[in-house]
């Protein structure tokens, strides 16, 4: 068996590691976009909330609905905080995914590689034996 085909199985496999890792990638990629807009939405909503705090409280406010305004203001900092995290989190994690995913196309690359200079010496090799066999044959 020629060691092209011995690799084949070799380079194939790297390609399904670099497409599997490319798809992790990109599923990481959405879910971290995802939680970015979680995000925003949730600073949109904190800047409209605080808004209409200012605007009820120049009209006059009961204490009691200030305090709860406050609360609810301090929860959706708090929730803000914690998305913040979250996004901080899946940025680490698409970083990590994206140097898998650039492992394994350089790996695969590698093989490729491999693959065309074994081909290339094979062609070759291939080439020398036809010439070998056309030079011994009786010239008539």
């Amino acid at each position: 068996m020629k060691k092209s085909r011995r690799l084949k199985t070799i380079v194939e496999l790297a390609a399904f590691n670099e497409k599997k890792a490319a798809k992790t990638m990109v599923d990481s990629r959405i879910q971290k976009e995802d939680e970015e807009k979680k995000l925003a939405q949730l600073t949109t909503f904190q800047e409209q909330y605080s808004k209409r705090l200012h605007n009820n409280a120049s009209q006059g406010l009961a204490a009691s609905q200030l305090i709860e305004y406050r609360e609810f203001l301090y929860k959706i900092g708090k929730a803000i905080k914690e998305q913040e995290q979250v996004v901080g989190g899946m940025n680490e994690s698409l970083g990590g995914h994206m140097a898998v995913w650039r492992s394994a196309r350089h790996r695969r690359q590698g093989m490729d590689k491999i693959m065309d200079t074994t081909r290339s010496y094979e062609i070759r090799l291939q080439d020398k034996r036809e010439q070998a066999e056309i030079d011994d044959r009786p010239r008539k």
